[in-house]
């Protein structure tokens, strides 16, 4: 579950530029050329950086493409029934789960991507520890019953706020809690947690496509695991697929040369970049308001 550390939201000693893997090859030339000149003086463009990036949109362009054949999707193993058991004990997971998400088995070198990055430490951290046939292992890294990011908190008595932040985008408020403590004056506030953050898979007819945990996922694939089990649903349509902004199109993702998985990690098509690495804040302000009383 979530941890609550009562200290700086996030230490600005710890903002700082991590190496990440970028998906070149896909990329438009702006979008390629400002994260490779992240970490460099000034971020100054160079011709190098440019034949780089023309370099991996050629390797993208000569590819064979993607054979059209059914995906290896497979059942979980009996080993995973009392995780799956747990999950869903989560109202909100046995609520998509009657919707049509489901667990299951995918190979994820068949995976494509539309995120243009993930930040390697981030990925290595993700799986740190799991061995080779350890599936439940795996399943507590993909398919979390609990989120477990720490959330770091700190008050701001000048501007009465709290400052809540979590290196976790899943961040939220819950919505307005009022309590009425034994022996204390009422207290009002925000439930604030983190979402489930499930490896999503959507499946589009032959086509499998990542839709969250993109760093659990490359860094599955560089501990050497490539069957692992996920949250898969089948979308009858495209519009089911909707990437945040900042990602690659559907019309690169869905295309015959799409980037898979472990593109991230060849260097014909993708290449390290810095990249800062971000976090989420939420903030709640006190305000104490006479109206009316100059009038």
């Amino acid at each position: 579950m979530n941890t609550l550390v009562q200290q700086p939201a996030i230490p600005p000693e710890q903002i700082r530029l991590k190496p990440a893997r970028a998906l070149l090859g896909w990329l438009p030339d702006q979008a390629a050329l400002n994260l490779l000149a992240i970490g460099q003086p000034g971020r100054i463009q160079t011709p190098t950086m440019r034949a780089r990036w023309q370099s991996a949109q050629a390797s993208v362009a000569t590819r064979e493409p993607h054979a059209q054949r059914e995906a290896h999707i497979s059942e979980p193993p009996k080993t995973l029934d009392l995780h799956i058991a747990r999950l869903r004990q989560d109202p909100n997971l046995a609520q998509e789960m009657a919707s049509g998400w489901r667990v299951a088995c995918v190979d994820l070198r068949e995976v494509r991507a539309f995120q243009p990055h993930v930040v390697l430490s981030v990925a290595d951290e993700s799986v740190a520890g799991l061995k080779a046939g350890q599936m439940a292992e795996v399943a507590n890294v993909t398919l979390p019953a609990r989120p477990g990011q720490p959330i770091n908190c700190q008050f701001v008595d000048a501007t009465k706020t709290w400052m809540v932040t979590s290196r976790s985008h899943n961040l939220r408020i819950f919505g307005p809690n009022h309590l009425q403590l034994p022996g204390a004056l009422p207290a009002f506030g925000f439930a604030i947690g983190e979402l489930n953050s499930m490896v999503r898979v959507h499946q589009l007819g032959t086509k499998l496509v990542l839709a969250d945990g993109y760093h659990r996922a490359v860094g599955l694939l560089r501990a050497g695991f490539t069957e692992v089990p996920v949250f898969l649903r089948a979308q009858p349509e495209l519009e089911g697929i909707t990437p945040p902004a900042g990602m690659l199109p559907q019309s690169i993702f869905l295309s015959d040369r799409a980037p898979l998985l472990p593109d991230y990690l060849d260097d014909q098509v993708s290449a390290e970049v810095m990249v800062e690495e971000s976090y989420k804040m939420i903030l709640i302000t006190a305000q104490e308001i006479a109206p009316g009383i100059y009038k």
